[in-house]
């Protein structure tokens, strides 16, 4: 049965190889120098859904559309611009899309959430979700702090107590809509300025090691994680600077070898 598994394991690992050279071993990964108007690379943990690749974490894929656009984050209620990725701070920069169609006086559509059951990304410190409130009958909402959107009659920003301000507040009986969206806690002072520019800085989100997935023995021990990418399952960890397959992570590679007198490696 161990035969098996390594030959099974073998034979997908050729599979997704067939065009890697021993000279390419970061190949398996590639940072893709350019994706629309991004002037950040994009690689492991993000991958491009135009790519071939197994690297990366489900979903975590981004769609190149327009090339005068920045690349695409599909998230479960909408989707946003990425207008930046720091890897080292493990942090990517969303803009809201309605925000780029319209940036004098843009109407956000979607409130944003964060999917709870995947919990791939979180809110950082510097995050505020303010409230926009649009053609309200009622001008003044007691106790929160508003400001006036210029660019639309009878529509306001809530920048108070949020989620005290969902809680209690009737809105809904004199507001035709009502949106939260994230921004900057820095830039959410200058809303009543030019609230459209404060939406095109955009929010942060951090992301999450996978360290309640199979992938945590393979970052850990310095390989990058293999997923399928339609169903999104764990298929093993590339070790050595691309060269090398293994099961579930790297420290298990000479053990392997000396067992079984076999080497998954490209060279």
């Amino acid at each position: 049965m161990a035969l098996l598994s390594i030959s099974t394991t073998l034979i997908f690992f050729i599979s997704i190889t067939h065009s890697a050279h021993a000279n390419q071993p970061t190949q398996l990964c590639p940072t893709q120098p350019s994706c629309g108007s991004a002037t950040f690379l994009i690689r492991y943990p993000f991958w491009l859904t135009t790519t071939i690749t197994y690297c990366g974490y489900p979903g975590f894929g981004l769609h190149c559309r327009n090339p005068n656009d920045p690349p695409i984050l599909p998230l479960p209620n909408a989707d946003y611009f990425v207008t930046a990725i720091d890897y080292a701070a493990h942090v990517v920069i969303l803009a809201n899309i309605d925000a780029f169609n319209n940036k004098t006086c843009p109407h956000p559509r979607h409130n944003f959430t964060l999917d709870d059951e995947t919990q791939l990304f979180n809110y950082t410190q510097y995050d505020q979700k303010p409230t926009f409130l649009f053609n309200c009958t009622s001008p003044f909402f007691d106790g929160f702090k508003q400001s006036p959107l210029f660019c639309m009659p009878n529509s306001f920003v809530i920048t108070g107590d949020l989620d005290f301000f969902s809680e209690v507040s009737d809105w809904y009986l004199f507001c035709e809509d009502g949106v939260e969206v994230p921004a900057i806690r820095h830039y959410v002072s200058e809303f009543s300025m030019d609230f459209g520019e404060v939406l095109l800085c955009g929010f942060e989100l951090g992301w999450r090691s996978r360290a309640a997935m199979d992938c945590e023995g393979c970052e850990r021990s310095g390989g990058v994680c293999l997923h399928e990418k339609e169903k999104g399952s764990f298929r093993g960890c590339l070790c050595g600077n691309g060269t090398t397959f293994r099961d579930r992570d790297c420290l298990d590679y000479t053990l392997n070898r000396d067992r079984y007198g076999l080497s998954l490696s490209l060279n």
